[in-house]
């Protein structure tokens, strides 16, 4: 949500969670990854180069859940 809104504050708001809630998941995303995956600046965010793979491999990973949701009949 945040590489398509731009700003936490807009992803926040899109997937309906408190932009705080939002900024420490992001945090932790990028503990967990071991790299940072946005720059912040006072206009928003922008994908850094990790980030960009990351967002990659994650829209492949929802296009594969949604693959074998229609394959067991779940949508």
């Amino acid at each position: 949500a945040v590489a398509r809104e731009g700003t936490l504050s807009a992803a926040a708001r899109k997937i309906r969670v408190d932009q705080s809630t939002l900024s420490r998941r992001l945090t932790a995303l990028e503990a967990a990854a071991g790299a940072r995956l946005f720059e912040r600046t006072t206009h928003g965010t922008r994908l850094t180069q990790a980030g960009r793979a990351v967002l990659e491999v994650a829209e492949a990973m929802e296009l594969n859940v949604a693959e074998l949701e229609r394959k067991v009949g779940r949508r």
